[in-house]
């Protein structure tokens, strides 16, 4: 047996596009990774079923265009006859995923179809601006931190988040 040589996908950045198609995709507070085909809110993985993930990403690869109803359900469910009921379901159960019940990030158009109005970005910036709202909200408080498991007496951080050196007070 012969070996099969360097994996191409092992050298390439988190964020690289795969195909042609970015590997993972930020929007309000949520990142998409399309390598592991899971959702993020904060960090946290969101549930979400196997038909609204098609739609998502759907979605995320035709941000702020309105989307008919015919595209959509071919997209979604390919050669399978659906009804629009169907889609306003699916729709619903992304929106429910996505705690869009102000139908802020995905916004339907009366007799045409749906319109994700999120800005989309790469993820990996996703993460930075996730990390930057982090740090601001913990400037300035010394010892604190959101995660209880960091939570210190009598030690306080120096520095920035690259940094970062503990001292006691």
């Amino acid at each position: 047996m012969q070996p099969l040589g360097p994996n191409p996908l092992a050298s390439l950045a988190p964020d690289a596009p795969i195909g042609g198609e970015r590997a993972s995709y930020g929007f309000a507070s949520y990142v998409f990774d399309r390598r592991r085909d899971r959702l993020t809110k904060d960090g946290v993985a969101v549930a979400l079923a196997p038909k609204p993930k098609a739609l998502l990403r759907y979605f995320l690869d035709n941000p702020e265009r309105v989307i008919e109803k015919r595209e959509l359900i071919a997209a979604v469910w390919a050669s399978t006859v659906v009804t629009d009921d169907s889609l306003v379901q699916l729709v619903l159960e992304l929106r429910n995923a996505l705690a869009d019940r102000e139908q802020q990030i995905v916004k339907t158009v009366p007799r045409r179809g749906y319109l994700f109005d999120a800005r989309v970005r790469a993820a990996n910036s996703a993460a930075r601006c996730a990390s930057r709202e982090r740090a601001k909200a913990t400037l300035g408080r010394p010892g604190r931190s959101s995660n209880p498991r960091l939570r210190t007496r009598g030690i306080e951080s120096v520095g920035g988040p690259e940094t970062a050196t503990l001292q006691h007070r």
